[in-house]
């Protein structure tokens, strides 16, 4: 039984694909059909196949799988998957055999301002058919990559602009001074309490990731 702990994870609205690879939090497991259930509280980077339905954060989903360690890098110097994961607190990979069931949903105030974040979302990109611009707005406003194929990767890569679509200083900079602009007709001091708090729900939305974090402790 595993709980989607991926915050950029946009869920149905915003009508994207699921991610390869999706962080979840294991609950409860078994390791065999007659098998007693365990209680289990960790981290793992789970993979589903292409045909599970669109799932959002806090989803609980029941799937059957195996689960595995990452093996270290035997090439000295080069990028070490296992010490990746365990920088994120993730020591353990599942991957699924089948598409998972849908058991519930974990409600949480976090979970309620991402579901916003959903909806606000597909509202935006409810009239784009095309599934690559659909993903590359997603990834640009929120840093939603899911849906983002390759080869639109590696033209950002050989452009150098590549960090845009890592919500930063220049989104939560842009996102702060357009709400200046828009609450000027507000006092001066009400504006430094209200710009701070709705920048601070949107990085949040974002996935509270280090440099987006970083950013909104300097506005602040």
């Amino acid at each position: 039984v595993l709980v989607v702990t991926e915050p950029s994870v946009c869920g149905k609205a915003a009508r994207l694909p699921n991610p390869s690879m999706v962080r979840c939090r294991l609950v409860k497991a078994r390791f065999g059909p007659d098998a007693p259930w365990r209680e289990i509280n960790g981290s793992v980077m789970a993979s589903f196949p292409k045909d599970t339905p669109p799932f959002s954060y806090g989803d609980i989903l029941r799937a059957d799988g195996i689960l595995s360690f990452p093996q270290g890098n035997q090439i000295p110097g080069a990028f070490n998957y296992g010490e990746y994961l365990a920088r994120r607190g993730i020591r353990c990979l599942f991957r699924t055999t089948d598409a998972p069931d849908f058991t519930g949903h974990e409600n949480s105030a976090y979970s309620l301002i991402l579901s916003g974040r959903d909806l606000l979302l597909g509202r935006l990109l409810s009239r784009m058919d095309n599934g690559p611009d659909r993903a590359l707005t997603a990834a640009l406003l929120f840093g939603c990559l899911q849906g983002l194929d390759n080869e639109s990767r590696s033209d950002f890569i050989r452009s150098g602009t590549v960090h845009i679509l890592s919500v930063s200083g220049l989104h939560i900079g842009m996102f702060a001074g357009a709400l200046f602009f828009l609450l000027g007709f507000l006092p001066f001091r009400a504006k430094l309490l209200t710009v701070p708090f709705l920048t601070l729900l949107y990085t949040l939305a974002t996935g509270l990731q280090m440099p987006a974090f970083r950013a909104f402790l300097m506005l602040f």
